[in-house]
């Protein structure tokens, strides 16, 4: 529980810099060490920049009509980067009926219902079997975070439209 609570409070100072306007060498030298502090909490054993492994991580989160993470402005880096704190919140803090978790579960679900596609075919989509994705639907297990990326991908191309799966009440639209 306190590696969910450690992502909430990340994905807060994320979001609280986006509302500071310090100048703009302030600004960007706090939310670099935003993304190496995230970066590193992470993935302590990477040998890349940490910034740059902050990047690559949220980079699944990116809009669409986007080609890389490097063309958004701080704003919106940092908005992302807390969405992305708040999924791994999410999947840090386990199943339960009362936590986010439970809220990846029914976003899966309004998800599969918007689409109109059966399990098997999301399952195909995602490359996962029709038995871990139903488990995932019906919240009675955790999707991976990589499964989690794979699911909005997956959605994102179906529904023609950004998708961020496992937003808590901690985010912002």
């Amino acid at each position: 529980m306190a590696e969910a609570q450690y992502w909430r409070d990340l994905a807060v100072r994320f979001l609280a810099l986006r509302k500071e306007q310090p100048d703009l060498q302030i600004f960007d030298h706090r939310l670099d060490a935003l993304m190496r502090e995230a970066a590193a909490s992470s993935d302590p054993s990477s040998k890349v920049d940490m910034r740059f492994a902050w990047l690559a991580e949220i980079d699944v989160r990116r809009p669409a009509n986007v080609i890389s993470v490097l063309q958004l402005n701080a704003n919106d880096l940092c908005r992302i980067s807390a969405d992305h704190c708040n999924t791994k919140a999410a999947l840090a803090s386990g199943p339960s009926h009362s936590s986010p978790v439970g809220g990846i579960a029914h976003q899966l679900q309004e998800l599969r219902e918007q689409s109109g596609l059966p399990v098997e075919q999301i399952a195909a989509g995602i490359r996962r079997d029709v038995t871990t994705v139903f488990r995932h639907l019906s919240g009675k297990s955790v999707p991976e975070e990589a499964t989690v990326r794979r699911y909005e991908k997956f959605f994102s191309k179906v529904l023609n439209k950004a998708i961020v799966i496992g937003q808590t009440p901690y985010q912002t639209p």
